[in-house]
């Protein structure tokens, strides 16, 4: 097993908790001596214990929440964003999503046909 240290520098606060106390945070962690990042997972009560999670630059960190702060959340597609939100000086971050196009984040994705070695 691989060793590795943690150093959660800042806490920001916590999304939501599990029946058994874990919970889903938002900190600055620095792993492995390196330069804090802005992290995302769950923890368990005493800190010793984590899931995986999603870490961030502070610049990836900051496109995200700009993101999040244009979504309608009032409206009744989940992950949708308002496009009067959206500034025309402001491209989107991948150049290959047209601003018309709604980002869904629960929509369910079909799985792949699998071809067959059947003999006829």
């Amino acid at each position: 097993m691989e060793v590795f240290t943690k150093k959660i520098e800042q806490s920001f606060g916590y999304i939501s908790e599990s029946e058994k106390g874990w919970r889903r945070e938002v900190n600055l962690v620095s792993w492995n001596g390196r330069e804090a990042r802005f992290d995302i997972r769950d923890w368990a009560p005493d800190k010793q214990k984590m899931s995986k999670g999603l870490t961030f630059s502070k610049e990836d960190f900051r496109t995200l929440r700009d993101l999040m702060n244009k979504m309608d959340l009032n409206s009744n597609v989940v992950g949708s964003i308002n496009p009067a939100q959206v500034q025309e000086n402001e491209p989107p971050r991948s150049e290959n999503v047209p601003r018309e196009t709604e980002i869904v984040f629960d929509s369910v994705v079909p799985e792949p046909a699998y071809a067959t070695n059947e003999e006829s």
